[in-house]
């Protein structure tokens, strides 16, 4: 945005799980320097598509058998969302210690949601919905911890407890 123009900034309501309406949307003023883009799978490339054929969790073996859901997203990251990384002038990684690690700080996360959302929020996960929507992400982040360091023009390592633990630089 130039000088005078507003940008809204989209938000997301994960009690909910569901964008929350435009109109209700932030607005920054320009000139605007710097912008953020952050997200769980921004700057990864596709998996090869040899790597699709062996389901990685029970979702994948017992509902995407024949990886069509596997191969739509794998498609899917491999298109636009590229064209959007190839404008990124410089790409940060939270680097998480492993998996496990992303699984217990996504459910540390669901019960802050629990405790400061209303009675009956419908984003809210039980424990066992929790570990089946997990399960959708495991496949990519397990990639994303593969290649993405030595995409990232700076990694920051982080430990259990969310603290980062150093930096590695591609320079």
């Amino acid at each position: 945005a130039g000088s005078g123009q507003a940008v809204p900034l989209p938000r997301f309501n994960k009690a909910n799980d569901d964008c929350i309406p435009r109109e209700d949307w932030p607005n920054v003023s320009g000139p605007i320097a710097v912008v953020v883009l952050e997200g769980w799978f921004v700057g990864v490339p596709p998996e090869p598509a040899s790597a699709l054929a062996k389901p990685v969790n029970s979702l994948e073996r017992d509902e995407d058998y024949e990886g069509i859901w596997r191969q739509h997203v794998n498609s899917a990251l491999g298109g636009a969302y590229q064209q959007v990384f190839a404008e990124l002038d410089c790409l940060l990684m939270l680097e998480a210690p492993s998996f496990e690690q992303v699984y217990e700080w996504r459910s540390v996360q669901e019960d802050k949601l629990r405790q400061r959302s209303p009675e009956g929020a419908s984003g809210i996960m039980s424990a066992a919905e929790l570990k089946r929507f997990i399960q959708h992400f495991e496949r990519l982040t397990r990639h994303c911890l593969r290649v993405l360091p030595e995409r990232a023009d700076r990694v920051y390592p982080l430990d259990r407890q969310h603290r980062v633990t150093g930096c590695r630089s591609r320079d």
